[in-house]
């Protein structure tokens, strides 16, 4: 795999930061829980933990699975909670345990590219998160579409948690913007970039597919409908920031799950003009032939 570098990454000097692997887990299939945790544990970058959380599976296949890896590898660190915590307090249980430098998020049945570590630390050089790219994986293993994404946009972040996965942050970093909120579970992840923006931390983007989304039969992935109420949590994320922000907004949902569309009160009305240079060109968009002048003009009408 090719690791993209810049004039800013370290490669002139050890690598020496500890990167650590939170997995939150709870009632794995065991196949998908093995594939994430070897997909961890090989890769090209060494200096990491994995601290797995397990919420209460009551599976003694889970159990006894994760107690064999921690003998068989000092890496990992297994918890097991008495009492099913929920995402959010189960995670914030593996942030609390960890000692890296930056911890990296990883889903229990999803898998990391084999240089994902290296690439996220090479462009960690002053910054605060790095995100990067991530591609769809069917339940047999047959890789689909690949998610390309922006560089750091914290306009299309207030709309929508478009970062997902891979994103590792530096640890001084969220330990100044506090814990994960149980009351957004489902949309913590969002929540805490939100928090994160706003804290001033430095956003950056790898250009490189470096996450394997598994789209399982019950996961978003596959059917957005699966997490509704995820959504409904990423609702009030947003509307939390803006609160916390002092800002006035309007939140419309759209036809696309958990991406929104918000709309600012107008302080001053005063009159746009706007000056369309056209040639009345028509063209074929999605197989379909559009007038180019009527699709302008239709959304400049709504």
């Amino acid at each position: 795999m090719t690791i993209i570098r810049d004039e800013k990454s370290l490669d002139n000097e050890p690598l020496n930061f500890l990167v650590s692997v939170i997995i939150p887990v709870y009632k794995p299939r065991l196949t998908d829980l093995a594939d994430c945790l070897k997909s961890v544990l090989h890769q090209t970058y060494q200096n990491i933990e994995i601290v797995c959380i397990d919420d209460a599976s009551d599976d003694d296949n889970v159990t006894s699975f994760l107690l064999d890896l921690v003998r068989q590898d000092h890496r990992i660190t297994h918890f097991t909670n008495d009492v099913n915590l929920g995402i959010s307090r189960s995670t914030q249980h593996g942030i609390d345990a960890a000692s890296g430098d930056f911890l990296l998020f990883v889903d229990q049945d999803d898998m990391l590219a084999s240089g994902a570590v290296e690439a996220l630390v090479r462009h960690s050089y002053d910054v605060d998160v790095v995100y990067a790219d991530e591609t769809l994986v069917s339940e047999e293993g047959f890789l689909g579409n690949v998610i390309f994404k922006p560089s750091f946009s914290p306009s299309l972040l207030e709309q929508c948690n478009y970062i997902n996965h891979p994103f590792m942050v530096r640890v001084e970093t969220l330990r100044k913007v506090g814990p994960l909120n149980p009351a957004l579970d489902g949309a913590q992840d969002h929540d805490l970039l939100l928090r994160l923006l706003e804290s001033g931390a430095r956003f950056k983007h790898v250009a490189e597919s470096l996450y394997f989304w598994r789209a399982s039969p019950d996961s978003v992935s596959s059917d957005s409908s699966n997490k509704r109420w995820a959504f409904n949590a990423s609702r009030k994320a947003i509307e939390k920031h803006f609160v916390r922000t002092g800002r006035s907004v309007e939140i419309h949902e759209t036809k696309r799950d958990g991406r929104f569309v918000l709309s600012y009160p107008l302080l001053h009305h005063r009159r746009v003009s706007v000056i369309i240079p056209t040639g009345g060109f028509s063209g074929r968009v999605r197989g379909r032939r559009y007038r180019f002048l009527d699709l302008c003009l239709r959304s400049l009408g709504k």
